[in-house]
């Protein structure tokens, strides 16, 4: 579990320090949505599956509707 919590934290860091118009905010996004599933998986914590879901839209919000990896944010 404490692998799980570094990389949330670390996934956490990188959107922080990813500018919101940069084009690597909606993967960093998306890794964090990942990581908090995970750890919803693992411990049934319902706000860390809201989280993800507000992750995972806001990746999909950062990424352009003609961009070609829309659909994997």
């Amino acid at each position: 579990m404490a692998d799980l919590e570094a990389a949330i934290q670390a996934a956490n860091q990188a959107v922080d320090s990813t500018l919101k118009d940069h084009p690597n905010r909606a993967g960093n996004l998306n890794n964090l949505g990942n990581n908090l599933v995970f750890r919803y998986q693992r411990t049934g914590e319902i706000a860390d599956l809201e989280a993800a879901i507000r992750a995972a839209q806001q990746a999909v919000d950062s990424t352009s509707e003609n961009h070609p990896e829309q659909a994997a944010g």
